[in-house]
């Protein structure tokens, strides 16, 4: 199944080509101590609640790569 920003960051950070993705995109996230809390939500969800930490610029990113597969 293709993966996107509604895709629950614990999937995301299941798979080792995915949470490479998100460690160059989203500095931090995958170590954050927090994660616990909002590994089960999906990017998008996370935005909301990250306090601008988490901007449009660096989901698109974050999109783009995944649809690429890189």
């Amino acid at each position: 199944a293709a993966v996107t920003l509604d895709t629950p960051i614990e999937v995301l950070i299941a798979a080792e080509k995915t949470k490479a993705i998100l460690d160059a995109r989203v500095p931090g996230l995958t170590s954050h101590p927090m994660l616990d809390q909002f590994k089960s939500m999906s990017l998008k969800q996370l935005q909301s609640m990250a306090g601008g930490q988490l901007t449009d610029a660096m989901l698109e990113a974050v999109a783009a790569d995944l649809a690429s597969g890189k």
